[in-house]
């Protein structure tokens, strides 16, 4: 029984780290290979780049931090904290589509109408950007 727990405390904590690592320096690279995506994607002027970068940083940031509170306040698996990991992943859930949305909305007032719309379509394709899973170690 004390090996299973030993064995469980360590899934616990390789999984912690691997995502504490993805929350702080992989949200940046993610937000860093986004960036290229849409410049060469979209041809963004020099000034579109600028406006937009810190734009794509403070998102990432700030998904990384919300995915870092369901890892540690939603490891709960009995009774009432079961209840409380479910509420976390749910308002966790809201906070990911609201930073989503306030980040978009300000990176698409930078773009012109046919940029947006590619924007548009290329986010599409970038829904796991929202995934509450932590990456597999």
């Amino acid at each position: 029984m004390a090996r299973v727990k030993f064995a469980a405390t360590l899934v616990l904590l390789s999984t912690a780290a691997a995502w504490a690592q993805f929350a702080e320096a992989d949200m940046k690279k993610l937000a860093a290979s986004r960036l290229d995506s849409i410049t060469t994607t979209l041809k963004l002027s020099p000034e579109q780049v600028t406006a937009i970068k810190p734009l794509l940083e403070s998102k990432y940031t700030e998904m990384g931090a919300v995915k870092q509170k369901v890892l540690v306040e939603g490891q709960s698996t009995t009774g009432k904290q079961v209840a409380d990991a479910r509420n976390v992943k749910r308002e966790a859930v809201e906070s990911m589509k609201a930073i989503n949305s306030k980040y978009d909305k300000q990176i698409l007032s930078h773009l012109q109408p046919n940029q947006a719309k590619q924007y548009k379509d290329m986010a599409k394709g970038w829904k796991e950007d929202l995934s509450l899973n932590p990456p597999k170690p």
